[in-house]
């Protein structure tokens, strides 16, 4: 008899479907974010959006088109947003390091020369500020009123990450490798990958810490990110790492100048690697997980927010119990039927 039984028909990346399309916006996503308490947060055009219920509706947090180009943003506790980019202020003038809560856009760090391109809070809600005209990593203590230098007053910074320590990494984007912090952000020391820009990090449940570098694909450490390791991985430009709930990592990764057009994916923590789909159709920027969802803020066609489900289905098949009378009229009628379509397909 034919029977029916529910099969995985795709798996989540494989096929993509719209979210939420910002009407009215017309530049590049500029940042997308998952926090731990599943809030998803994303910029485009200089505004932030925000979702706590799984991407069913979004709010505009900033309120209004703040225009501008936003290149990362963080939260604090009380609801302050700290930007970091060439946001309008209130006066109308760009800023490049501002703060927002709920009552216009204000602009700090003025005449530090920051130029801030990431930003990072850390577990005692220090934030951390990476430049992107090699002018070193700052912090602030109060919510970005004010910012110290750290002693890494040069290079510029990418991306940040927390191992379970407490112990804070830092990728450069100009060649200066990846350097630790276990002071909060204070002191910098290098590591053993001395030289390659990295765009991302992520620390897995062991503590691994993986890195995705921007032309030679992967690297992992295993003592705190003091020494790195090349993973199977070793070419193309990685972007954004998100780790699913089965402990599986997922990747963004490209080509030269393409955009991003490959998830890849490690199932033993980031040693090997390979290529789970190839994106078509749509161009993505950036890859996020919120808890089986996979996110990704797509630019063409867009911009707009695209997201990835796993899909079951029914799958037909044969069984070798015995028939019942019923069951047995069933197959009777589906032979008929298919003679019937091989008749009329003549």
């Amino acid at each position: 008899m034919i029977a029916e039984k529910q099969v995985l028909l795709h798996e989540a990346g494989k096929v993509w479907s719209t979210l939420f399309d910002p009407a009215g916006r017309h530049d590049y996503f500029d940042v997308l974010r998952v926090s731990s308490t599943g809030i998803i947060r994303f910029g485009i055009d200089g505004t932030i959006f925000e979702s706590d219920n799984n991407g069913s509706t979004f709010r505009n947090i900033t309120s209004v088109y703040s225009g501008g180009r936003l290149r990362d943003f963080c939260v604090m506790p009380d609801g302050t947003y700290i930007m970091a980019g060439s946001v309008y202020s209130g006066g109308g003038a760009k800023t490049n390091l501002s703060r927002y809560k709920g009552a216009g856009i204000t602009q700090t760090g003025e005449g530090l020369g920051i130029n801030a391109a990431v930003l990072y809070v850390t577990p005692i809600y220090r934030i951390l500020v990476g430049s992107y005209n090699t002018n070193g990593i700052w912090y602030s203590d109060d919510n970005g009123e004010t910012w110290t230098q750290s002693n890494k007053t040069d290079g510029s910074w990418s991306v940040f990450c927390v191992t379970p320590t407490g112990r804070l990494i830092a990728g450069s984007s100009n060649g200066y490798g990846i350097w630790y912090s276990d002071d909060n952000g204070v002191n910098w020391t290098q590591s053993n990958k001395t030289n390659g820009s990295f765009l991302s990090l992520c620390v897995t449940s062991t503590g691994r810490i993986v890195a995705g570098n921007g032309s030679s694909g992967i690297y992992y450490s295993d003592n705190n990110g003091v020494n790195w390791m090349q993973s199977s991985k070793t070419t193309g430009i990685c972007g954004d790492i998100c780790i699913t709930n089965t402990g599986r990592i997922l990747l963004l990764a490209r080509n030269n100048n393409q955009t991003y057009n490959s998830i890849w994916y490690s199932d033993d923590n980031g040693v090997n690697w390979e290529i789970f789909t190839t994106i078509t159709n749509i161009s993505p920027l950036s890859l996020a997980i919120i808890n089986s969802r996979i996110l990704t803020a797509v630019v063409e066609p867009g911009p707009v927010l695209k997201y990835s489900d796993a899909v079951m289905g029914t799958q037909k098949f044969y069984t070798s119990k015995p028939l019942t009378g019923a069951q047995a009229k069933v197959l009777v009628q589906q032979c008929k039927d298919y003679v019937q379509g091989l008749k009329n397909s003549l």
